[in-house]
């Protein structure tokens, strides 16, 4: 029986140095960690020997606002003190001089890694006061409240404007910039990026209704459940209405600026955001609003944008005529006074606030839910967004882990020349995940968005759908490095099959690979990234590759014709094939496979090469096996990238060399649509010489650069003999080309 985590109590207020009651909680969520100092060395070996796994209580004071859950061992802080996110108005609180090191004798500060989970107001209890220590009495009582609190999942709406609702006599109910709250822009979305057509549009419709002394609606605003920081500081993490509510903040300091006398707009600090997206978006929000004007900062995507609110506003007349408010500005038709214009702003604008309290990812889910207006998020982002709630929750990152997810994200457009996108990756992960942990083989097949968005769930909460149940128990891990590595793959390999130089070697290889790319088995061509994710570079395993594909091309030409319509044998086939790659005697077990596969073939091989080939597909496979063979034989100085263009790239059509219409009708329509009557012929040349006798088709045969087609040329005739003739010599030619090294 499994035994129950510790649990320990922290305190969120760091008191060295002369500084006591400063809450430091911020700093521990935005780094998923818990940091002590301590003075007693005994204390510090405790806190050492935390398990990962146990609880940590984190109390300001004797109150308990949040519960950690250990995901790495304990350190001294000296090892991430480095790498922590810290505000610059944190760093005097937090980092100190060599005279303070001092006086503290034996003083340290330890550390440890932890997913923090926040309790509601009613859920808060009550610990002794005290920096750091075991609980006993109350331990049962925190787990409890960590495992609900971690799967916890509801959803509070409410009407709310920036300044709060009011009635006749007094404000009541929710103010958005109440005084406490923070909101927080999460590193996760996308920077503000509002432009001049929306920006000028809000101010319109504010204005309007303030002309005719109307409310308005601006819109559904998803905010995370609030975190207590300390009792006079709140955080709210925004996921949708950061744009409606930074261009309400610029607004309002541009009023500011424009009425600097007032003294309601005098006392607004502006303080209520924080933005944590990637870049200087931090940086330029302080920078704009501590400068003097929207236009101190040229090169400020903030100043940028506050510059359109203040030539806004200038137009329609605010801030001319501060001497006499009761006299119009213009534009405004009825008697202007800025202070119930602030109060318009701040009480008349009308929100719909929704808070959810859940994880990133069941957050998101709702925001795609009720987002139905807006830009819906993809895979790709999804996958990114829920990447980094997996790094932050279960391997202790802090949110310097979404920069090095983005950095990935922005590789991958720069290669996007070579036909690489997000989507190929993320599926190229799918598989290495299937092929690495031996999960169901059907999983292959299956979507990438579906299968890590089952991923993910199991992942952070341990939810299982059905069809998924092989991922149970396997020590899945998922790794940044493994998607840096599948990039690098690709690349590599995409310019080993796109250059000729580097690439392609002989015709045949250029000719296995090409057929299988094209074949409805199309999906073995991630054979080769995969199998070098787990064996090494395309150079060192160059050979193994393409003699893999060799057989390959053999075995998915046969299966092609035979089991054209059974969907389950090719999907089948193909899962086993790839489940092989992360296998230590990969190259031997997938050869050994697929040439026993063929081998089972030599039956039937040759019956299936000369039949009645009824729809175009299986035309299209025979006439470019009978096509590079000639080419082989006739062509020998081809260079194997005109080889590829001449059978693969330039347009062709499929040519009855009797024509169907002709006037001498065959009666015999398994012969008319073999590859005794059939060949590639350039689609011009087709249109052309339609249904025309044979003779009359040699005049054009000899234009074409087809090399069965020249060879034909060179006949006087075309009987059904002939024809009969030329297919079972060309199934003869393909079936020794297929099973030439088979016993």
């Amino acid at each position: 029986m499994a035994l129950e985590p510790n649990v320990w109590k922290v305190g969120s207020r760091w008191s060295d140095g002369g500084r006591k009651g400063t809450s430091i909680l911020g700093i521990f969520r935005r780094n998923n960690i818990v940091i002590v100092g301590l003075y007693d060395k005994d204390q510090r070996e405790q806190f050492l020997q935390i398990k990962e796994g146990d609880l940590i209580v984190i109390a300001d004071g004797t109150k308990t606002v949040a519960i950690g859950k250990t995901i790495s061992k304990p350190c001294y802080l000296d090892e991430h003190k480095q790498r922590l996110k810290i505000r610059d108005d944190e760093k005097e609180i937090f980092y100190d001089d060599e005279e303070t090191r001092q006086r503290r004798d034996d003083w340290a500060a330890v550390c440890v890694k932890v997913k923090i989970v926040d309790l509601a107001p009613k859920e808060y209890f009550y610990v002794p006061q005290g920096t750091f220590f075991q609980i006993h009495q109350m331990a049962q009582t925190s787990r409890n409240l960590y495992n609900k609190s971690e799967s916890s999942f509801s959803i509070n709406s409410y009407t709310t404007t920036p300044g709060g609702l009011k009635d006749d006599t007094a404000e009541i109910a929710k103010a958005l910039f109440d005084g406490t709250t923070k909101y927080v822009i999460p590193i996760y979305q996308r920077g503000y990026s509002w432009e001049e057509a929306q920006i000028t549009r809000l101010c319109k419709d504010i204005i309007t209704g303030f002309q005719e002394e109307d409310s308005i609606f601006i819109g559904t605003m998803q905010m995370s459940a609030k975190k207590y920081v300390r009792d006079d500081e709140y955080w709210q993490e925004i996921i949708d209405g950061q744009q409606r509510i930074t261009t309400i903040t610029l607004l309002l300091k541009e009023l500011q600026r424009l009425y600097p006398d007032n003294e309601r707009l005098k006392s607004m600090k502006f303080d209520w955001l924080e933005t944590r997206v990637t870049g200087e978006q931090q940086k330029y929000l302080t920078e704009y609003l501590s400068a003097v004007s929207a236009f101190e900062h040229n090169a400020n995507p903030y100043s940028i944008r506050a510059r359109i609110i203040s030539e806004y506003l200038e137009n329609e007349g605010f801030g001319q005529d501060n001497s006499n408010i009761n006299e119009p500005i213009v534009n405004i038709d009825k008697k202007f006074n800025i202070d119930e214009f602030i109060d318009y702003i701040l009480h008349r604008i009308y929100f719909v606030v929704i808070e959810t309290r859940a994880g990133i990812s069941k957050t998101l889910d709702i925001f795609d839910s009720i987002n139905t207006a807006g830009l819906k998020l993809n895979g790709g982002d999804l996958f990114k967004i829920k990447m980094y709630e997996y790094l932050t929750d279960k391997k202790g990152r802090g949110e310097e882990a979404f920069n090095e997810i983005q950095a990935i994200y922005n590789k991958v457009e720069q290669e996007q020349a070579r036909y690489l996108n997000i989507d190929k990756v993320l599926m190229m992960y799918k598989d290495v995940i299937v092929a690495k942990y031996g999960l169901d083989n059907g999983l292959f097949n299956m979507g990438t968005n579906t299968f890590f968005d089952r991923l993910f769930n199991y992942l952070l909460y341990g939810d299982i759908e059905k069809n998924f149940e092989s991922v149970k128990d396997k020590g899945i891990d998922l790794s940044l490095g493994d998607l840096t590595n599948i990039i690098e793959n690709y690349v590599q390999w995409y310019e080993y099959v796109k250059n000729d130089a580097a690439g392609y070697q002989s015709k045949d290889e250029m000719f296995a690979y090409e057929m299988v790319w094209r074949s409805r088995y199309w999906r073995l061509i991630k054979l080769a990234p995969l199998y070098t994710f787990f064996h090494g570079s395309i150079i060192d395993n160059r050979d193994k590759l393409f003699n893999m594909f060799s057989e390959l091309n053999k075995l998915s030409f046969l299966y092609g014709m035979r089991y054209s319509k059974v969907v389950s044998e090719i999907n089948t086939f193909v899962s086993k094939t790839l489940k092989k790659a992360a296998q230590d005697n990969a190259y031997e077990d997938i050869m050994d496979f697929v040439i026993n596969k063929k081998n089972e073939a030599l039956e039937w091989a040759k019956a299936e090469i000369s039949k009645d080939l009824k729809k175009a597909p299986w035309k299209k496979f025979d006439c470019w096996f009978s096509e590079f063979l000639q080419r082989k034989d006739d062509l020998p100085k081809e260079s194997v990238e005109e080889m590829r263009n001449g059978i693969f790239v330039e347009p062709f059509d499929i040519e009855h060399i009797h024509a169907i219409n002709d006037s001498e009708n065959w009666n015999d329509w398994p012969l008319q649509n073999s590859i005794g009557n059939l060949a590639l012929l350039e689609q011009k040349i087709n249109r052309e010489i339609q249904d025309k006798p044979f003779n009359k088709k040699c005049e054009k045969y000899l234009n074409s650069h087809y090399a069965v087609i020249k060879f034909l040329s060179k006949l006087e005739k075309w009987t059904k003999k002939d024809a009969e003739k030329r297919r079972e010599s060309e199934t003869e030619k393909i079936y020794n080309y297929i099973f030439q090294d088979s016993n």
